[in-house]
């Protein structure tokens, strides 16, 4: 039909596109992309200065907090309420304790992202993959499919992982969970199908869908979601 007629047509255009080589858009381009699409007002230079100045910010507190040597103190840290035994009910727990805050707190509405299933990385992605990931639920109207958030129950190429180095690689489960679930990628994507325009509800921009995502790392710290908590007391910064 009409549709499969287009994308016939758009395979033959990209047939046609000639490869080049090195690319680059220019600064020029990406201060018109700020401006137009994110209505940023602050220049390239501007903004690359706010980058280095808390770059620096943080290498400084990291050396404040661990007298030089931050990088033998996070390498220190294990977790506290993690089992290497169990990770899905790990990730389950954590993920059902954020929700739970941000209703009470009224921060953020996480009955707007829908559904969510925590599974296993495919074997097949583990190699490509971090300690964790996300899949977006599918645009349109109706009942939508659940997001899903995926964690690596061991490392790449290890049958029986050594539960310390497992722990390791999960250390920021915390972070890792607000980061894909709520309320990053999951609260952000379950907004985004849920839109009527069938063309925005389609569109995601890596600046801000990361953006956001991070920015969720931050909110709960900023929301008092930590105060109090073990986590706090025994690695992070006040």
């Amino acid at each position: 039909g009409r549709f499969a007629n287009a994308l016939i047509g758009y395979r033959e255009a990209v047939d046609g596109v000639e490869a080049v080589g090195d690319f680059s858009p220019g600064v020029d381009y990406l201060s018109r992309v700020l401006v137009e699409s994110y209505g940023e007002e602050r220049t390239i230079d501007e903004i690359e200065e706010i980058g280095i100045e808390q770059f620096q910010r943080g290498i400084e507190r990291l050396e404040m907090f661990g007298q030089g040597e931050w990088l033998d103190v996070y390498e220190s840290f294990f977790p506290p309420n993690f089992s290497p035994d169990n990770l899905n009910g790990t990730y389950s727990s954590e993920v059902e304790r954020i929700k739970k805050f941000l209703e009470k707190s009224g921060v953020v509405d996480p009955d707007w992202a829908g559904g969510l299933l925590i599974e296993e990385v495919p074997p097949y992605l583990q190699s490509v993959r971090s300690a964790a990931a996300y899949s977006a639920p599918s645009p349109g109207g109706g009942i939508k499919s659940p997001g899903i958030f995926y964690i690596i129950p061991s490392l790449p190429g290890e049958g029986g992982t050594n539960s310390d180095e497992l722990i390791k690689s999960h250390r920021e489960f915390v972070f890792m969970t607000a980061h894909e679930t709520y309320p990053g990628h999951h609260l952000l994507d379950g907004v985004r199908t849920s839109l009527k325009n069938m063309i925005r509800s389609r569109i995601e921009s890596p600046l801000f869908y990361e953006g956001w995502a991070c920015y969720s790392e931050s909110l709960l710290f900023d929301s008092g979601y930590y105060e109090g908590s073990e986590y706090l007391d025994g690695f992070m910064l006040q």
